[in-house]
């Protein structure tokens, strides 16, 4: 694993936005509840385990970056976060 938001640094601008537009995560206000945000992080990942089989382990960096998302964006403990916050996240 590369880091310990996993493995997000592998991330290109390009992917990002192609599995942003693929969730139709386009209203920056939108809030996304947890279900919404591992099906977006899991479709960054599959794309990101393709290219980086030594580096990427789904599940992992999956649990690892949603409970960074949330420790970041979710203060509140609403469980829940903005489209905005998830796309600066992540990229």
């Amino acid at each position: 694993m590369v880091n310990g938001g996993g493995a997000v640094d592998l991330l290109e601008l390009h992917t990002a936005q192609r599995v942003f537009d693929q969730h139709k995560l386009t209203q920056t206000e939108q809030l996304l509840n947890v279900t919404e945000v591992i099906n977006c992080l899991t479709s960054i990942y599959d794309v990101l385990e393709q290219n980086h089989k030594d580096l990427v382990n789904v599940p992992l960096c999956v649990d690892m970056c949603l409970n960074w998302l949330l420790n970041v964006f979710d203060t509140g403990m609403s469980v829940r976060i903005r489209v905005l916050s998830l796309k600066i996240g992540l990229t």
